[in-house]
């Protein structure tokens, strides 16, 4: 049986997405090897909330489900990197140098399967946190 989540204030989500999403930019900018790849991965954040606002909208559903979503989300990413930061900003130097992705500067199998655990993890638990709105 699934203990139901506690009840947090609107305010607290509101301070923990602010939290996760300077997290997540404090983590990947310093990263990005150029101007360019520094502004699309500051452009993430954005985007999740755009997808969160307007999912939370087309289901009349309140920010109380939304910014528990965004916050385990956007979280999930600088998560999911932990550990692997030294292959990141080369896979993102290779990518910069050569102007695409190809599978010989991909991610490792072993970065891969922690990313894609983290993230599944982390967004249910956004989804359990949500259902106390």
């Amino acid at each position: 049986m699934m203990q139901d989540p506690p009840s947090v204030p609107l305010l607290v989500w509101w301070v923990v997405a602010v939290a996760s999403t300077a997290i997540f930019l404090l983590f990947f900018v310093p990263l990005m090897p150029n101007q360019r790849y520094k502004t699309r991965i500051s452009l993430a954040p954005l985007a999740g909330i755009t997808f969160v606002a307007v999912s939370s909208l087309a289901k009349s559903d309140g920010l109380g489900v939304a910014l528990p979503i965004y916050s385990s989300a956007i979280l999930a990413f600088p998560l999911g990197f932990l550990g692997h930061r030294n292959e990141l900003r080369e896979k993102a130097l290779e990518m910069a140098r050569d102007g695409k992705q190809s599978p010989e500067n991909g991610l490792s199998q072993g970065l891969q399967l922690q990313l894609v655990l983290v993230i599944v993890v982390m967004v249910a638990i956004g989804a359990w946190f949500s259902m106390s709105s």
